[in-house]
């Protein structure tokens, strides 16, 4: 079961002062960012845009989402940081950029449907389709309660044609659509893992993972005993998986600024006790 932070920051913190060197990859809808009406909406407060830039001057900081590479990176705008967007279908950091193969060659088909999902769901108030290039997303947030299996159940039967090549993942109020193969965040954390560390890369790093959604379990999953996850709670989801949790999105602003004082902490070869 998983530990409750901040009551397991003591066994954390002893684990991170062990640790060779920390990476971080960090979600950002729900996690740095509260979850809003519209994606338009989800803003990055500016107290934990500056943790971030803090933490990313002395360790390796990924933040990685569902939204594209463009305007997740629009949205933070921190050049040390890397970026992944469309669940790591795309990536990047100073000096690279990595998209997986094979993905952009569904963007035809997503051109093809999204027309035809938008034309069968005009009659339903509160939906929005966002294009995000390599993936898709059907928000449904703002739909009547009543009215959201209905929402579901058309945007399945309008993919269903499409399943050879696209594959439906349900989310947070959302319907994803990607392209069908075989990649998710865990993959991407791996990708980026091996490619700074090399396939050693347990014995030169720690990864930790802040994440508050099921996408965020492949990486939970991926990483294992060689990471530290972090689940944050919400009224709609839940991950037994995790090693750790937070009660809410708005305990991860403390959490980032007291994760910085320990990784500072290792630095000075002392700290304060957490």
């Amino acid at each position: 079961m998983p530990k409750w932070l901040p009551e397991a920051a003591p066994e954390l913190a002893e684990r991170l002062e062990r640790a060779p060197s920390v990476t971080l990859f960090l979600d950002y809808d729900g996690t740095l960012a509260p979850i809003a009406a519209t994606p338009e909406q989800a803003r990055l407060a500016a107290p934990v845009r500056r943790l971030l830039g803090a933490l990313s001057q002395r360790h390796r900081t990924m933040v990685i989402s569902g939204r594209s590479l463009h305007d997740l990176r629009a949205r933070i705008r921190l050049p040390a940081l890397l970026y992944a967007g469309n669940h790591g279908l795309e990536m990047e950091g100073p000096g690279w950029r990595f998209r997986v193969p094979g993905a952009a060659a569904v963007r035809p088909v997503l051109e093809g449907l999204l027309p035809r999902l938008q034309r069968s769901l005009d009659r339903e108030a509160g939906v929005r389709i966002e294009d995000k290039g390599l993936t898709a997303s059907v928000h449904y947030r703002q739909v009547a309660p009543e009215r959201r299996d209905a929402v579901i159940r058309t945007v399945r039967e309008t993919v269903a044609a499409f399943t050879d090549r696209i594959r439906l993942v349900p989310g947070k109020q959302v319907l994803e659509l990607r392209p069908r193969i075989p990649w998710h965040k865990g993959k991407a954390v791996l990708w980026v893992l091996r490619r700074c560390y090399g396939s050693r890369w347990p014995e030169a790093t720690l990864p930790l993972y802040l994440g508050d959604d099921r996408t965020d379990r492949d990486a939970f999953r991926t990483l294992g005993s060689d990471g530290v996850s972090v689940f944050v709670l919400s009224p709609e989801a839940r991950a037994p998986e995790a090693h750790y949790v937070l009660p809410h999105q708005g305990a991860v602003e403390p959490f980032l600024r007291w994760l910085l004082e320990r990784l500072a902490a290792r630095h000075r070869g002392a700290g304060p006790a957490p």
